[in-house]
């Protein structure tokens, strides 16, 4: 064969194609750019085979730089692919260099030539491999800071990224914007050295407190002059310094008291000013719509703070009288600070006076109330005549579309008030009528006033709501916060925690009235000689009923407790207890518990882990048992079959409910929750409500229980 020439060869091979009709094999990139991290080590890129598969093939490969260099930021490869017999991918594998320079991306190309007889190149021959960088540099771990003027420093963190592993150097200096060196703050110089494994760094920057009303101000940090390593694109920082120089200042910029609270108690918060100087502020009350002499006594006096004194107390008389009005303002000022001290952004304030002479009548204008509810309290109020006496007042039930006897029961009577008595609820039955598919609703009217007590609210209407086609119910259980109250310059001080409803009673088993825009804190000066006040929170809860809830039989309840971090409707969703409380005709809810401070749902439950997570202080076991017994108001409940199952820390709640409230709780389940720190607490105190528990193990059966945190004046 040494004597055939390359051409009869190659027009032997033309023919011999010719006549099988098989296309040429065909050898290309599978793409034509590739994209790789630094830090992926290798490259690798596809090459194919086209159209006939059978024969033995080859092509030559080679890579070559472009914004890529070899040896930097790869390692050139060169050689040939041979493609047996149907094979129709071979691969390329390009090592990626992880150097530490920050430079963006880079690309280089791999080439395919010269394919062994028979093949011949497709159309991408070239491909271009694109190496995205991972350097960021030493650059601020944050763009901007902020930070209290009376802080001490600011701590600016610096960070090293994947540059490298040597060791490195960089200059950290300040300069002013807004804030001055040397008055606002101590002006920082200096280079900071990385060890070859350190990757975070923090510098302190002294703030300094000074004693002048400003506004905030700014300062910049820069790094530059790197060695060792570059800079990343976070090269400077700014920090602002928040002014705490607040000046002479309301405490709020409004308060809302009841006319009978005896004062208003007005706090004047003083700035970071010098302490250790005596500083004065004159304070003067003006009428809006109240009256000095009439609604208010009106004060114009200086107040005096002493060194180291930050907080003074303005009493304002507020006069009682007996004449049914709306709400009347008036406004309290700040002027004339002496001793270098200034004033702040609230120098008034406007106090709202609300009426409590509303005469005998209903609280609200109108009552919803579920069919199947059992009762509804029709709450009556009696204005503020105590001074006439005992008074009686008439009421009586009439239809609107609800019919007596059918929709409801038909109540009349007489409310007779003591003369230290303001608050009378009237209690209707209310009737399961499966026939009505709509809401329907009646009137209770106050009539017959006696004592010469004047009517207010005469009125009110209750609407009946149909539950013949109910799946589910909100309830709404009044939930008590722990309110403290104190005696201040005469009048009583009430203060609370958490939001809620301030609410007020003349016995501590209620019925209780709502202090509608009663704020925190209330000042209060009541002239009936008992008077209990309280704090609600409503937490609803949705409850699920069964298809087969008929109103009358008396039905199992289950409660599932959530556990740490999860809520009820996630706990339910793994749980999927609804389709057996449809089975089983049983009643079922899933609260959820507190947020607390790590914005976690979690139970305030036994000593043991699931023991108060983020120290709310929270009454779980109090809520719990206002949730059961706001069901059982308003709902058939079995008192006998009440049943909670809790997971994780909802189980460590089961635990202290079943001891807690073991009058109400016939069994619990716990999924994955413990009972107490020790199995053996002979005389152990409970954990929140001081209760003294003596019993053997964690089977022991009942506890004692206080009742709601109330307080008296």
């Amino acid at each position: 064969m040494s004597g055939v020439s390359p051409l009869l060869l190659a027009a032997a091979f033309l023919c011999a194609t010719a006549h099988t009709g098989r296309a040429q094999p065909t050898i290309q990139f599978s793409a034509s750019s590739y994209t790789v991290a630094e830090s992926a080590c290798f490259a690798t890129i596809t090459v194919q085979r086209l159209s006939d598969p059978s024969t033995t093939v080859g092509v030559d490969f080679a890579t070559t730089d472009g914004t890529a260099t070899n040896g930097l930021k790869y390692t050139a490869v060169s050689g040939t692919l041979a493609f047996g017999a149907g094979e129709t991918n071979k691969t390329i594998v390009v090592p990626i260099l992880d150097e530490g320079f920050v430079e963006g991306s880079k690309t280089f190309r791999v080439i395919l030539s010269n394919p062994t007889v028979g093949a011949v190149l497709g159309a991408r021959t070239n491909a271009t491999v694109r190496i995205t960088d991972n350097d960021v540099g030493i650059q601020f771990q944050l763009a901007t800071y902020s930070v209290a003027e009376d802080a001490g420093a600011v701590l600016i963190g610096i960070v090293r990224g994947d540059d490298g592993m040597l060791p490195a150097t960089v200059d950290f200096a300040t300069a002013d914007l807004s804030a001055a060196n040397g008055l606002d703050y101590t002006g920082t110089t200096n280079t900071l050295s990385f060890a070859s494994d350190e990757r975070l760094k923090f510098v302190p920057v002294p703030i300094l407190n000074n004693s002048l009303k400003q506004p905030n101000r700014t300062f910049r940090a820069t790094l530059a002059n790197p060695a060792g390593a570059s800079l990343g694109f976070q090269k400077t920082v700014m920090v602002t310094i928040v002014d705490n120089d607040q000046g002479f200042q309301f405490e709020f910029a409004s308060y809302t008291i009841t006319e009978d609270a005896g004062a208003a108690l007005i706090t004047v918060l003083r700035g970071n000013d010098d302490t250790n100087s005596t500083v004065t502020v004159d304070v003067a009350t003006a009428d809006v719509t109240a009256t000095n002499g009439l609604d208010y006594t009106g004060v114009t006096n200086t107040l005096s703070f002493a060194p180291g004194e930050r907080f003074g107390l303005i009493t304002v008389p507020i006069l009682n009288d007996a004449i049914k009005e709306p709400t009347k303002n008036f406004r309290v000022t700040l002027s004339n600070p002496t001793g270098g001290a200034a004033l702040g952004s609230r120098t008034t304030a406007t106090v709202s006076i609300v009426d409590n002479d509303p005469g005998v009548g209903f609280e609200l204008g109108s009552y919803s109330v579920w069919e199947n509810a059992g009762t509804i309290a029709v709450t009556v109020l009696r204005g503020n005549d105590v001074a006439l006496g005992p008074i009686t007042v008439d009421y009586a039930t009439s239809n609107l579309t609800a019919t007596a006897g059918q929709d409801y029961q038909a109540v009349s009577g007489t409310l007779a008030f003591n003369q230290n008595e303001t608050v009378k609820a009237i209690s209707i039955p209310i009737l399961r009528d499966g026939s009505v598919l709509n809401n329907t609703s009646f009137a209770v009217t106050l009539s017959n006033l006696s004592g010469g007590a004047t009517l207010g609210r005469a009125s009110t209407t209750v609407n009946i709501l149909d539950a013949s086609r109910l799946t589910s119910r909100t309830v709404v259980p009044p939930f008590d916060t722990a309110l403290m109250i104190r005696r201040e310059k005469g009048v009583n001080l009430l203060t609370w925690t958490g939001g809620g409803h301030l609410q007020r009673a003349d016995r501590s088993a209620g019925p209780w009235q709502t202090l509608t825009g009663a704020t925190n804190p209330f000042t209060v000066q009541s002239p009936i000689p008992a008077t209990f006040y309280r704090v609600t929170r409503p937490k609803p809860v949705n409850v699920y009923i069964p298809s087969s809830y008929d109103g009358q039989t008396p039905v199992p309840l289950v409660i599932l407790l959530h556990s740490y971090s999860k809520t009820g409707a996630e706990t339910e969703a793994y749980m999927q207890f609804r389709p057996l409380a449809e089975a089983r005709r049983f009643l079922y809810c899933y609260p959820d518990s507190t947020i607390d401070r790590w914005g976690y749902e979690g139970w305030n439950a036994t000593d043991a882990i699931g023991y108060d997570f983020g120290s709310n202080g929270v009454d779980d076991a109090g809520y719990l048992r206002s949730v059961i017994e706001e069901i059982g108001r308003q709902f058939a409940v079995d008192q006998k079959r009440i049943y909670l199952v809790g997971h994780s820390n909802g189980g460590f709640m089961a635990y202290g409910m079943g001891c807690q409230s073991a009058d109400l709780i016939a069994g619990i389940a716990s999924l994955a929750g413990m009972t107490f720190l020790s199995l053996r607490w002979r005389g152990f105190d409970y954990y929140r409500r001081g209760v003294s528990v003596r019993g053997e193990y964690a089977s022991v059966s009942r506890c004692a229980a206080d009742g709601p945190d109330l307080g008296r004046v």
